[in-house]
């Protein structure tokens, strides 16, 4: 008796704060009634926002129905019908949101999941903007969400928002997210075409999966998407894993659909880069060289280190290295610092920092490295003889000084 009470609509569920929407079935069966109170109510706190009618009422009931028939098809004595099914009504119950929280600091799973598919549908329609402010709404009422991360990486990549995109994705992958996940957020209501699986290959570079990204890559160039900017970074991802021939035949790929020098520089700047991320200094050394004799300034150089990963300190190092052996001295104390900046700290960086500043004279500042040396390795016998140096020259200073 209740539950056919609760069926035909019990006045008091319109007066519960959290019903923001009513949906009505009315028909002439016994199951599709509405209690008549309910009814009232509902039109004196409800606004009708959507129907769908099969047909007129007066139709329906000369119908003869089968009672037990939950299609709503009549066997007999009917009017036309447009379809079978009650006709059904969408309510909305005025001053209502439909959501209500005890606590309005704690997150309601089903208020995240409503915002999270209301991201996607903009996500669909490539409002990519409207799709980040949903998702980071859902977020604040589910920060577990791994998935929901990989999802707003991609509305941040679509806004060509590398470096943001790319903390989202890997939070996500930290905490679960499979490969997978990111290419359906990527793909999400869109059709396979290879420029998306190109922008997908760049984030599996930037993220350290090379084997994941070679793949990526490969698919794209099938699918008719073969540039000469995928074939370089193709080359790259096989340089990062020491395919070096292959790196070099996707190079070689990639100027014969581009412009001549100036890509053959920056294929080697990126040949150079990659060759240092394996540790083979005196080869990137020789690379680098040759893209500096073709006037390519040197921060140019280090902007490439990000195609390999964002906060890759080594590489900084390295390249610190690099400039210091090819006499670029100032350069080389910027990314050596730069290194530093990115919590990337050992003995030899610190000591090849000092042996810079010492080249360039700034003693104070060779014998500060040379100090954070010899406190991460005390017995670190290059760093106690470099600072003794300095010791010896600020001392023939000083006395040149009194003299004078």
């Amino acid at each position: 008796e209740d539950l056919i009470a609760h069926s035909q609509g019990k006045p008091d569920l319109l007066k519960d704060p959290e019903v923001a929407n009513v949906v009505t079935h009315r028909h002439p069966l016994p199951y599709s009634q509405i209690h008549p109170e309910f009814w009232t109510l509902l039109n004196q706190v409800g606004t009708l926002i959507q129907e769908f009618r099969p047909g007129p009422l007066e139709d329906l009931e000369e119908g003869v129905f089968d009672r037990h028939d939950g299609f709503y098809y009549p066997i007999a004595g009917f009017g036309e019908l447009e379809r079978g099914g009650p006709h059904i009504q969408v309510w909305r119950i005025e001053n209502r949101d439909g959501f209500v929280m005890s606590n309005p600091g704690d997150p309601r799973g089903l208020l995240s999941d409503v915002l999270w598919w209301t991201g996607n549908g903009d996500l669909a329609k490539n409002d990519f903007a409207q799709a980040e402010a949903y998702y980071r709404r859902s977020l604040k009422l589910n920060p577990d969400s791994a998935e929901l991360r990989v999802f707003l990486g991609a509305t941040l990549l679509f806004q060509n928002r590398f470096e943001e995109a790319l903390v989202e994705m890997r939070e996500g992958i930290e905490n679960g997210v499979e490969m997978g996940k990111i290419e359906r957020a990527i793909f999400f209501k869109r059709s396979f075409r290879g420029d998306l699986y190109a922008r997908l290959g760049d984030v599996f570079t930037a993220l350290e999966f090379f084997t994941e990204a070679t793949m990526i890559y490969e698919r794209a160039i099938s699918m008719g998407y073969d540039t000469g900017e995928i074939y370089s970074k193709l080359g790259l991802v096989y340089a990062l894993i020491g395919k070096f021939d292959a790196a070099k035949v996707q190079f070689q790929n990639a100027l014969e659909r581009m412009d001549g020098a100036q890509d053959l520089i920056q294929m080697r700047m990126i040949l150079g880069v990659a060759l240092l991320s394996q540790g083979r200094v005196h080869e990137a050394i020789e690379e680098i060289r040759q893209v500096l004799d073709y006037g390519v300034a040197p921060k140019d150089i280090e902007e490439s280190v990000f195609l390999i990963k964002s906060s890759r300190g080594d590489l900084f190092a390295g390249l610190g290295t690099v400039f210091a052996s090819l006499d670029r001295l100032s350069d080389a104390v910027r990314n050596y610092e730069r290194a530093l900046a990115m919590a990337y700290k050992n003995v030899d960086l610190h000591n090849n920092l000092g042996v810079v500043y010492y080249r360039l004279e700034a003693l104070d500042e060779a014998a500060a490295q040379f100090r954070e040396a010899l406190a991460m390795d005390a017995d670190n016998t290059d760093a106690r003889y470099n600072l003794e140096q300095v010791k010896r020259k600020q001392g023939r200073k000083v006395g040149t000084q009194d003299k004078q």
